[in-house]
């Protein structure tokens, strides 16, 4: 699927490396692309977008890459995902950053764009990038305008329990007790799952960010990073999650909820111990539990329920800039 707005390319050298404005002229180096950096992922809803890479010259491979949604005056870093950004080589040279920034600055001016927003993604997933990158923004004038809290639950070798605040694992205790069970669910469980976890946000008097057909389409484009789980009670779901591999050892749980029905034994404490186990069995280092965020609020019980399960907070920046 092809839906760039500018497939040309235009060069400029800094240090041994090109910024190159289009295309990818390289397999990515020092970094892995996340899901959201993937072109098949920018392209969710026909979305036009604009693509910026940092090439080296002599392994002629890609060092770093940021992409943009746009209007008439405005450019965004991600508009259909949780977060976009500037990805790199940890090891990229501070100059070299700092000139692709501002490459990426003059390109955009030359579309006629005026504000450029960038939306990070939480603290924990690329530290030792971020390190570098926020104090350059701010340099060249990006202002924090917006701030949340998101939790990940770190993938140890301790067992899951061991985390638990002593609510969560009497939780636990009381769901085996009442025979639930966890299990992974074949794709093609998709809608199901998704259904499910509708009627419980609807319940609730809440709303998901997809529609259905987007997350069909979802599970279609990425099959190798879609993973559903379940708790049954018999042969009824009782809790569910829909979890995306962003990263390599990222595992987010973008949809998750429970039956009213199991309100007092709060069986996602169930789901949450199966998906760890199955996140240590294939070498994850986090699971992004999301925000905690309900309508741009803050949901302070849904953030503590998040930290008894015994995950730790992790910030997630947005900067922006008039051009």
């Amino acid at each position: 699927m092809e839906c760039r707005e500018d497939k040309s390319i235009i060069l400029r050298m800094s240090s041994g490396y090109q910024f190159v404005s289009g295309e990818t002229v390289g397999p990515a180096s020092g970094y892995t692309p996340s899901l959201f950096h993937l072109p098949v992922h920018l392209c969710q809803r026909q979305a036009l977008y604009q693509s910026f890479f940092i090439v080296h010259t002599k392994r002629k491979c890609t060092c770093g890459e940021v992409h943009f949604h746009s209007d008439d005056v405005k450019a965004i870093s991600r508009l259909y995902a949780p977060f976009g950004s500037f990805l790199f080589d940890e090891n990229l040279p501070a100059e070299v950053l700092s000139d692709f920034i501002g490459y990426c600055e003059g390109e955009l001016i030359r579309r006629d764009i005026r504000e450029v927003e960038l939306i990070h993604a939480p603290l924990l997933y690329f530290p030792r990038q971020y390190d570098l990158l926020h104090p350059l923004l701010v340099q060249r004038g990006y202002a924090l305008v917006h701030a949340e809290v998101s939790a990940l639950l770190s993938v140890k070798k301790d067992d899951f329990e061991l985390g638990l605040h002593t609510w969560e694992a009497r939780k636990l205790r009381q769901a085996r007790t009442a025979g639930l069970t966890a299990r992974e669910l074949p794709l093609q469980e998709l809608m199901k799952i998704y259904d499910f976890i509708l009627r419980c946000r609807q319940h609730k008097g809440y709303y998901l960010s997809m529609g259905r057909d987007e997350v069909n389409q979802l599970g279609l484009s990425f099959p190798d990073r879609t993973h559903l789980f379940a708790v049954y009670d018999n042969n009824e779901i009782a809790a569910a999650a829909l979890c995306l591999r962003v990263t390599n050892d990222v595992l987010y749980a973008f949809y998750y909820d429970h039956h009213e029905a199991y309100d007092s034994v709060s069986p996602v404490v169930l789901l949450m111990k199966f998906i760890y186990n199955w996140c240590r069995t294939n070498d994850f280092r986090f699971i992004d539990l999301g925000t905690s965020s309900i309508n741009g609020e803050l949901n302070f019980s849904l953030l503590a329920f998040k930290r008894h399960l015994g995950a730790q907070l992790s910030p997630r920046y947005t900067f922006r800039k008039s051009l």
